[in-house]
């Protein structure tokens, strides 16, 4: 369920950062991409002892609904990522897939818990055309 949970929760935190650079942007503030160099724009926006100038009172107000929301997100990702590192910690599985170069923490935990028994694929051909990594089939036998 975590697993599952992250995901809307990254895509949560994806609106509400997208519609904050957009208003933002309409200051002459433009960030960086990435989070966190859009959480560095609003430290700076919204600082207590030396604010931006030109923002409107009205306009922070409507952009600190957004702020809050953001902060929110983030401490919510932070715990559900506690959450699988703890889980991650506890399965031999998990860690053995986390050794795979290119496979972390989160993609080894949701490969465990949503793959019941492995050994239901012949091959890991089998297996990334199962998770959809495997663009077309190039099989002969096909007589048209």
């Amino acid at each position: 369920m975590v697993q599952r949970t992250r995901p809307l929760v990254v895509r949560q935190r994806t609106l509400a950062a997208d519609a904050m650079r957009a208003h933002l942007a309409e200051f002459g503030l433009v960030a960086n991409p990435g989070i966190r160099n859009l959480l560095k724009l609003i430290a700076r926006a919204f600082d207590e002892v030396e604010p931006e100038p030109g923002i409107p009172l009205a306009a922070r107000t409507a952009l600190s609904v957004f702020v809050r929301r953001l902060a929110e997100l983030e401490e919510e990702l932070r715990g559900l990522d506690k959450t699988l590192h703890a889980w991650h910690r506890q399965n031999a599985m998990s860690q053995r897939l986390a050794t795979i170069p290119g496979i972390g923490v989160i993609t080894a935990t949701a490969i465990v818990a949503t793959v019941s028994d492995i050994q239901a694929f012949r091959s890991g051909r089998q297996f990334a055309a199962w998770l959809g990594l495997v663009p077309k089939q190039n099989s002969s036998g096909d007589n048209i």
